[in-house]
């Protein structure tokens, strides 16, 4: 007799089909016997396998579905195994157990168990069971041990002869039923809104498996002092870890709602509880975590959520993910908790045994916790199967540590609120303290430059082009500069808008505004009117200083401007009597990109601004004698390091007069002139001087931030310079607030230990520390915290925030602190984007195509087209000009899965810049063409018809050739369809194999083309065949007649 496979087979199927050859499914264990007849054992082992219907099941792979036929006559042997001589019996038994379990089954073949006995003493026996999933769940496993038991003491050992039929049947009442509507309206409705995938791989399989098991013993006195007399604790751990593990991750991950699997044993009736078979479904419970509710309120909000998707837990997975469409693909779930509690030993005669299951090392699921209560007396084992392209060995060791740590928490105080459990202990928490110290008092920027006036007046200070002024020169020009602005209304803390050239112009009036106690407010000429309109309002400027041919856009801004040449015409200069400056006055006010579109002013005092200055002077370092090449736009807060630092050391402050890109050759020049010793720019402006053949200079100092630094940027910026810093910071803190370094053992995307009087943290959201290691937000705190947002006490309140007794900063990045107390900058919190259902980073993408061979840069984007379709981008540089969008594609297939690989690919020679020298990403349009397939021309011809049936079957106007048929909506049912119907339309002979081995139009297209290449090489063979048959008769009937003759 032939019959469906079970709901719980079909789902275990069609997942086995997308990933042929893989021994995920491969299930069961070894009895480890510490004395049995070897004879009698094979004999026990004959007996429970033609008992059970299940071992002799065999596929029939058909049209409408797999069928399950029953082979009375299939029965394979044990293989006995003799290792009482080996040296080491039992790791020759493990390392045999472990290839055992990594051979798949072929679902083509008739076999689908194995069984061994290995005999590692004369008295001594380990039993290895080893089934695909299809026959058995781990539940069968135990039974199948208790079965072996009970046969080889010779008990009476029977099994329900139609016990196949009803477990077959059962379930085709069950598609037929109302109970079967209304568990598939419950999951649609209970699943539309859940998070499902939270968990990104970060890491290369450097093996062919996929997963690891890391266990953690806890003692069974500690275990029952955990959960004896609490209550609700104590009557349901399962539900207890389940809670802690979704808290957990909840924090870790910053993920407020999303999946857990679930699994459940789905055995009710006493029969199904004996039945060697696959009963086992997992479900997705969703949860939502809530920082003001207890955890004994949590626990029994979980316990309700466990009995709503019980009472629905016989609707298949593999239906769930086919009604949730293409956005399921990747699963439903990325954690899973399993609770057992099972008695795994057992007595053969009167030989004391037990069974133990086997590491699967084909585990998808990222992570994967079993919690094993073995009994009264055995330890509890957590155990943890997980995937090794998301965790090292190590971050699951640390998940388990934390784990432990709140269910200790928990059991101390089972009132205590989600918000107040801790994630790491004092010693382990993610606090980076500067390992630069100031010697000296903070005073005033205006105090230190006053201080290098006595000490070097002759010292140029600033230069531009021809021009120079000493330091005497600029401090006697800039006070009568600032006795012009004390004339005209300027005072103690007023904002002025400077609207400059670059020149040394720049330079006197800030020295000059600091002097009289007043601030300033770079403005951008070629900032947009409508910025430069809200930037004069918002900051309150009370006058606006230009240059001459800057007057006409500056009186559609204010009517209160001066020229800057006619406030330094000649006056009477009385030294020293302007100098009113103080730490807690207002330095500038800047303005960055609004979240809401409008620009925010960021109020930086006179302390930061002199705490930043002195730190960067001790590090990276400046001195007397050192000339700064000051490149960068006014509007960007780093100029004001190049402006200013030189001017507290006594060193030089070179005004580049244009833009990086308008002359881009005379920045080379100037990069390479003797006297230059220090140069800061972006990345995206330091990869412009190396593309324009810039072959380095020994002695330069060069500091790089503004954005993440590459691997292979520094790697060619430091063969070229002397010293190579990275530098980290947001306005917020003044300017930088770490730097590292970049030597021979930096870590790709340190960005070091903080500045003087700074402190970096990485928190959760709910502002506890994060452990170490462990990506989180980074906040920092210290003297370099700006005032705040100007006028925008709301927005202020919300970014700098009271915690642990201090001030911080919510930098919005994603960072974490390394062991040695180094930062390491992960990306920013909203390059986080939703992408056909997907949560992805599009960052992690980034940082993975720059990894490949022959990718200097990348950048990914999500473009929309004309019609609406959005795709992901990559855009590229590299110097190899025949890579392809397959090649690369396929390269980076290694890395990312399938929802993270972009579609369309660009290369570029350089990509474009703001004024500020960072990426220009709204200038990068959608590639022109999408990626290109290499197709034969009967390839060409065979897509176009395959499209056709295929579509219309999909019920999809259009279908890329490169397009996965599951992410364009096809479901596993629909795939086992489409066989017949392409055999008949386009006389093929694909399997249900193929389609799920060769989901798309062209991988198809290609194995089809490959087959009939084959078939007529094996036509023309045999027609070459025949033909010389032919010929050789010929040849012996004219011999036999000459012979006649």
């Amino acid at each position: 007799m032939r019959f469906d496979f079970s709901l719980a087979q079909k789902d275990v199927y069609f997942d086995q089909l997308h990933c042929i050859g893989n021994a995920k499914y491969n299930i069961g264990g070894y009895v480890d016997i510490s004395s049995a007849n070897v004879t009698s054992l094979l004999e026990a082992s004959d007996q429970v396998i033609a008992s059970n219907p299940m071992f002799s099941l065999t596929i029939e792979h058909e049209h409408d579905g797999p069928k399950a036929r029953f082979d009375n006559a299939l029965h394979i042997k044990s293989t006995v195994v003799d290792y009482r001589d080996a040296i080491e019996p039992i790791k020759s038994a493990q390392e045999l157990v472990k290839e055992i379990f990594s051979q798949p089954f072929d679902l083509k073949g008739r076999c689908l168990y194995k069984t061994y006995i290995i005999q590692l003493t004369d008295q001594r026996i380990w039993f290895v069971g080893v089934a695909h999933h299809l026959l058995i769940d781990g539940w069968g496993f135990a039974l199948w041990a208790e079965a072996l038991s009970k046969a080889y003491e010779s008990k009476e050992y029977q099994v329900n002869e139609h016990a196949q039929q009803n477990y077959f049947e059962q379930d085709s009442v069950y598609l037929e039923s109302e109970r079967y509507q209304k568990d598939k309206e419950f999951w649609k409705s209970y699943l539309h809104c859940s998070k499902r995938n939270i968990l990104v791989p970060n890491r290369k399989l450097e093996s062919k498996n996929s997963s690891e098991r890391v266990v953690f013993s806890v003692a069974r006195d500690k275990y029952e002092s955990l959960f004896s007399n609490k209550g609700f604790l104590a009557k349901s751990p399962g539900t207890v870890f389940l809670s802690l593990v979704f808290i957990m991750f909840s924090r870790l991950y910053r993920e407020r709602n999303f999946n857990v699997g679930l699994p459940a044993h789905n055995r009710k009736s006493a029969k199904q509880k004996n039945d060697i078979a696959l009963y086992t479904s997992v479900s997705p419970i969703s949860l939502a975590y809530t920082s003001d509710t207890s955890f004994d309120q949590f626990l029994s909000y979980v316990a309700s959520e466990q009995k709503k998707i019980y009472r629905h837990q016989k609707y298949p997975i593999g239906h769930i993910v086919s009604d949730m469409g293409p956005e399921a693909r990747s699963g439903l779930y990325d954690v899973c908790v399993n609770f057992l509690k099972l008695n795994n030993s057992c007595r053969f005669a009167k030989a004391h045994a037990s069974y133990h299951y086997i590491e699967n090392p084909f585990q998808t699921t990222p992570f994967n916790l079993t919690i094993w209560d073995n009994g009264e007396v055995q330890p509890v084992e957590l155990q943890v199967d997980y995937h090794m392209g998301y965790f090292s060995k190590e971050e699951i060791a640390q998940l388990l540590e934390i784990l432990f740590s709140l269910l200790e928490q928990v059991s101390n105080n089972p009132e205590v609120k989600l918000s107040e459990l801790m994630l790491t202990s004092e010693k382990n928490k993610s606090l980076s303290l500067s390992d630069t110290g100031l010697d000296e008092e903070i005073q005033p920027f205006i105090t230190l430059f006053l201080e290098q006036v006595r000490k070097s007046p002759n010292t140029v200070a600033v230069s531009c082009q021809n021009r120079e002024l000493t330091y005497e020169a600029l401090d006697l020009s800039s006070t009568r500069l600032a006795l012009r602005f004390k004339e005209i209304g300027v005072k103690a803390g007023d904002l002025v808008g400077l609207m400059l050239h670059r020149s040394e112009r720049m330079v006197e009036a800030i020295v000059a505004l600091s002097k009289i106690g007043a601030g300033f407010v770079p403005m951008d000429p070629s900032y947009p009117v409508s910025r430069l309109k809200h930037m004069a309002h918002d900051s309150n400027i009370s006058l606006l200083v230009i240059d001459s041919d800057f007057s006409e856009l500056a009186f559609e801004l204010t009517d209160k401007i001066y020229i800057v040449e006619s406030l330094c015409e000649n006056t009477a200069v009385e030294i020293g009597s302007t100098t009113v400056a103080k730490n807690d006055s207002t330095a500038y006010v800047i303005y960055t990109s609004g979240s809401t579109g409008t620009p925010k002013g960021v109020e930086i005092s006179n302390l930061s601004l002199a705490n930043f200055l002195l730190s960067m002077r001790k590090k990276p370092g400046i001195s007397h004698g050192d000339r700064l090449l000051a490149v960068t736009p006014f509007s960007f807060d780093i100029s004001i390091l190049e402006l200013l630092l030189p001017l507290i050391s006594g060193a030089t402050v070179k005004v580049f007069p244009s833009r990086i890109t308008h002359d881009l050759q005379g920045l080379v020049d100037e990069i390479n002139k003797p006297d230059t010793s220090i140069v800061q720019m972006t990345p995206s402006a330091w990869k412009l001087v190396l593309a324009s053949g810039w072959q380095g200079k020994p002695s330069l100092k060069a500091l790089v931030g503004g954005e993440a630094l590459p691997q292979h940027l520094a790697t060619e910026l430091t063969s070229k310079v002397d010293a190579l810093w990275n530098m980290y910071g947001p306005t917020e803190t003044t300017i930088w607030s770490s730097c590292i370094r970049v030597e021979e053992s930096w870590s790709v995307n340190s960005i070091g230990h903080p500045i003087a009087n700074t402190q970096m943290a990485i928190l959760d959201s709910q502002h506890s520390f994060m452990p170490v290691g462990w990506t989180g937000e980074l906040y920092i705190s210290g003297k370099g915290l700006a005032k705040g947002y100007f006028n925008q006490p709301e927005l202020t309140a919300s970014r700098f925030i009271s915690c642990n007794g201090e001030r911080w900063y919510n930098t919005g990045d994603l960072a974490k602190i390394q062991a040695d107390g180094s930062v390491e900058f992960v990306g920013r919190i909203d390059t986080q984007v939703k992408f056909q259902g997907y949560r992805i980073e599009l960052g992690e993408i980034e940082s993975i195509l720059k990894k490949l061979p022959n990718i200097s840069d990348a950048v990914v984007l999500i473009k929309t087209s004309d019609s609406g379709h959005q795709c992901l981008c990559a855009y590229y540089i590299s110097e190899n000009d025949e890579l392809s969008s397959e090649h690369l594609r396929a390269a980076a297939s290694e890395y990312l899965p399938l929802h993270m690989l972009p579609s369309h690919w660009q290369a570029l020679k350089a990509f474009p810049l703001t004024p500020s020298g960072k990426l220009d990403s709204k200038s990068l349009s959608l590639p022109s063409s999408f990626a290109q397939v290499s197709t034969t021309e009967n390839e060409d011809r065979l897509i176009q018809e395959l499209a056709a049936v295929i579509c219309h079957h999909l019920q999809i106007p259009h279908l890329d050739a490169e397009t996965n048929f599951f992410d364009a909506g096809a479901r596993s049912q629909e795939m086992v369809e489409l066989v017949p119907k392409l055999n008949e339309a386009l006389s093929l002979s694909l399997t249900v194999v193929d389609m799920f081995s060769y989901p798309s139009l062209n991988a198809l297209a290609q194995v089809i083309d490959a087959s009939a290449t084959r078939n007529s090489e094996a036509k023309s063979r045999t027609e070459q065949l025949q033909s010389g048959k032919s010929r050789l008769q010929r040849r012996l009937n004219t011999r036999k007649q000459v012979n006649e003759y």
